[in-house]
């Protein structure tokens, strides 16, 4: 097929307005302004495939709020029982958090705002609040020079 040759070339374009310009202009002012079934469709998928991050938060057993400074992302877990607490383990990837509690023997997964550094995590338990400090992971933000092989 030549690259040059498009086949819309002849087409009278003008014609083509007079003809449905008029029936696509009703149209548009018939869903201009309202929700369309489409949207509520789309808005449900996205809803259901992608949770965002309160909704990650708040299943599970303890209830969870995630706060983001410039450099860090800091979660605090609702845990009143001290010894609660103590049958906790925390577990951190650049994405997500994991909580294990071995009472009863369950799992809440904590979806987090920013990639962060797993390494850098510290917890401290105080006053009935698990507190986990996260540094974020500034990767996408920095470029590195990629070396040129000539052949």
């Amino acid at each position: 097929m030549d690259k040059n040759h498009n086949p819309l070339n002849g087409f009278d374009w003008k014609q083509f307005e007079q003809s449905f310009g008029s029936q696509m202009n009703e149209l548009s002012q018939q869903w201009r302004g309202a929700p369309t079934w489409v949207e509520d469709y789309v808005r449900n998928v996205l809803e259901q495939t992608l949770p965002n991050t309160d909704y990650a938060a708040r299943t599970g057993p303890y209830q969870t709020e995630i706060e983001e400074t410039h450099q860090h992302v800091r979660v605090n877990i609702q845990v009143p029982d001290p010894n609660t607490a103590k049958q906790l383990k925390v577990y951190v990837a650049p994405r997500q958090m994991k909580i294990e509690y071995k009472g009863e023997h369950g799992i809440q997964l904590i979806r987090l705002p920013q990639l962060v550094i797993p390494s850098s995590c510290k917890a401290v338990y105080k006053e009935g609040i698990l507190q986990i400090h996260i540094r974020k992971d500034d990767m996408d933000e920095q470029f590195r020079e990629v070396d040129i092989r000539f052949m």
